[in-house]
């Protein structure tokens, strides 16, 4: 278990304490099993567990931002090939344009770790489809990986992207490439994930302000102090107004 959760050690401390007393983790969390008004796919084989009937060859944990949604090994209390989740407010990605994101796939651990696939998509239009350009990027579907493995989908959102409540669906299977269908395709063994993920306004541009003394002794540099509110941005330096960085000056 340590090797799959890599994080700070009072989360660590926390997830040992849920494990041992056998309590549900965050996926108890608002979870329902109506994707309305998207579409469900369909995992025909999978039973009900623990670790029968296919259900090592599902979803363990996701993560996106400040989303960290996990849930034990072959989880009994599983009745389901598919949920969705609107998370707490404080435990939802929140998500801010002009940055990239990665989604961390962790697949189950069961008698047979290969043949697993897996495909994260985004519905960015709001159509309420997971079209096949809404596929994030990362392993391609129909390649396999190791359920070892985590795997990573990356995305960026553009400056000024519009903020809201946006859709995601991850998925994983075993021994099924995904096919044509995609997100509403029926395969045999898998689960389905679905979550409520947030893009907040675009912050503002900064203005630039900067302070600098009056006038300076020949050969002595000229420090600039950064006041500017917001720090969290790069200033490329001009001088003589010709497209490029100023470079050093003397």
């Amino acid at each position: 278990m340590f090797t799959i959760l890599q994080t700070h050690v009072s989360r660590i401390v926390a997830v040992v304490t849920i494990t041992l007393m056998g309590l549900a983790p965050q996926l108890a969390d608002a979870q329902v099993t109506s994707p309305a008004p998207y579409c469900k796919p369909t995992f025909n084989q999978m039973g009900q567990g623990p670790c029968s009937n296919g259900w090592e060859w599902r979803l363990l944990r996701v993560r996106l931002a400040n989303l960290d949604y996990w849930e034990p090994n072959c989880n009994a209390a599983v009745t389901s090939d598919y949920r969705f989740f609107i998370p707490p407010s404080a435990e939802r990605a929140l998500l801010t344009p002009g940055n990239n994101y990665t989604v961390t796939v962790n697949a189950g651990l069961g008698n047979n770790l290969t043949n697993r696939y897996a495909m994260v998509f985004i519905d960015w239009n709001k159509n309420n489809v997971f079209d096949a350009g809404e596929i994030l990027s990362g392993i391609a579907p129909g390649t396999q990986f190791t359920a070892t493995t985590p795997q990573n989908f990356t995305f960026d959102i553009p400056c000024g992207f519009a903020s809201g409540t946006y859709r995601m669906r991850v998925m994983t299977s075993w021994a099924n490439p995904f096919n044509a269908s995609g997100a509403c395709g029926t395969y045999n063994y898998g689960e389905t994930w679905d979550f409520e993920v947030t893009v907040l306004p675009t912050p503002p541009v900064p203005k630039p302000d900067f302070t600098f003394p009056a006038s300076v002794f020949v050969g002595t540099p000229m420090i600039f102090v950064n006041t500017t509110a917001n720090k969290n941005a790069n200033f490329s330096w001009d001088l003589d107004l010709d497209g490029t960085d100023a470079g050093s000056w003397t």
